[in-house]
């Protein structure tokens, strides 16, 4: 039985934490070089699962990605299951969920999107396949409380792939063509916003498969774009030293590539509803960033000399995890406020808990349409359409016991105004 219950009335129009207000999204791509996956010479002695694994949680830990795309995960259940499990969900944290595998293309490793629950649900998942591995299209929608009130969902696109490797005529060939099998798909997501993200193996921009995704002949208008506009012949180029992602290292482990930092190969792409702010999602410029790159390490390892982009243990787990550098950028989401009702907490005299019922008391006669409670994360709890005759009393019945803690309490009348109180449950 509940004995207190403590009642606290909101003073504005927002929800709560600034739900009404922007969000702010962090995305990451990682090549997580064979995570599960071994091979005659990536070991589990120089490519042990368990230190690639200690070391991406200190990374992922302290990034605290919102959206992490990866690449090179083997295709099997244990490796994605131990990933998720030992460097998303860990030290308490237990908010990250998975794309589900794919492998149409019938290869040893695969892709997956991996976000946070506490702002993104994910909607569905669709798979192309191509000669080198699945391209994988993930559709995700913000976790809005308010959704159930405005009912205009904020729709994000996520594709991820990972091109073929190799710097052969035949090889870029190759990557052309996984390019264009993408943009030959553009229909799942023109008109959303979209991310495109993985390593890409590309060498310059004049390479078919980068003028595909930057400017294709027929894609139902759909384009990508770079965010920090520096397209150009990127490996082993000082102009372009600041975005490159591969090798960590200068001498390989016999898994790991040598040779320093040298190649750009990973990337995030913005289709033009987030170059341009045409949808909730835009793209915060200047966030855009290849983790641990200080841009003074062209040819040499991440860890040689100084290197102050990442705190020092962040720089050594980096160069631990795998032989590429994550990138990291960042969206400003702005939620729909389309026909969020207006507050009007001053009516709301206060709300009390007897015997599992929760009950309200109005100033005035009021004739409510919807009663809702949320807990803090958004999460419906239960909602009730009350008696349409105007009354200063009303009573939702809690169909189960409720954990305790605080509740947002939200009701809309007839005229479209809306009564906001926040509860607090105590055994």
């Amino acid at each position: 039985m509940i004995k207190k219950l403590i009642c606290f009335l909101f003073l504005g129009t927002g929800m709560i934490n600034g739900i009404h207000g922007q969000d702010t999204l962090t995305i990451m791509h990682w090549n997580l070089l064979n995570y599960g996956n071994t091979t005659t010479y990536c070991t589990q002695t120089n490519n042990n699962i368990t230190t690639k694994a200690a070391a991406m949680g200190v990374v992922c830990t302290w990034m605290a990605p919102h959206i992490i795309t990866v690449n090179e995960v083997g295709a099997n259940s244990f490796a994605p299951t131990h990933f998720l499990n030992n460097v998303l969900n860990i030290n308490g944290i237990s908010h990250y969920q998975g794309s589900a595998l794919t492998n149409i293309s019938g290869t040893d490793l695969a892709n997956f999107v991996f976000f946070d629950t506490r702002k993104l649900v994910l909607h569905s998942q669709h798979q192309l396949a191509t000669m080198a591995r699945d391209i994988n299209i993930i559709k995700l929608y913000h976790n809005d409380p308010n959704l159930p009130l405005h009912q205009d969902t904020a729709f994000l696109y996520v594709i991820c792939t990972h091109l073929k490797a190799g710097n052969t005529s035949a090889d870029a060939s190759e990557r052309a063509a996984m390019a264009k099998i993408i943009m030959d798909s553009a229909a799942l997501w023109s008109g959303y916003p979209a991310i495109l993200s993985g390593d890409m193996n590309l060498y310059t921009a004049s390479e078919q498969a980068w003028k595909n995704f930057t400017s294709p002949a027929d894609t139902t208008g759909e384009v990508f774009y770079d965010p920090v506009s520096m397209s150009g012949a990127w490996q082993d180029n000082q102009l372009f030293a600041v975005t490159h992602t591969q090798s960590v290292r200068s001498s390989s482990n016999g898994c790991a590539s040598g040779g320093g930092l040298d190649d750009r190969f990973d990337f995030i792409l913005l289709n033009k509803k987030l170059k341009k702010s045409l949808s909730f999602y835009e793209y915060i410029p200047g966030t855009y960033k290849a983790l641990g790159n200080d841009g003074n390490h062209l040819n040499q390892s991440i860890t040689s000399g100084s290197n102050n982009s990442v705190p020092a243990v962040i720089l050594q787990n980096l160069y631990e995890a795998s032989d590429h550098l994550p990138v990291v950028m960042k969206l400003k989401l702005t939620p729909s406020t389309q026909g969020i009702p207006v507050a009007r907490p001053d009516q709301m005299k206060r709300i009390w808990i007897t015997d599992q019922i929760i009950r309200l008391q109005f100033s005035d006669p009021v004739e409510l349409v919807a009663v809702s409670v949320f807990d803090l994360s958004g999460r419906l709890m239960q909602s009730s359409r009350p008696s349409d005759t105007p009354s200063e009393r009303f009573s939702l019945e809690m169909d189960k016991m409720w954990p305790q803690g605080c509740y947002l309490l939200v009701a809309e009348d007839a005229s479209g105004t809306c009564y906001r109180g926040k509860v607090m449950i105590a055994r």
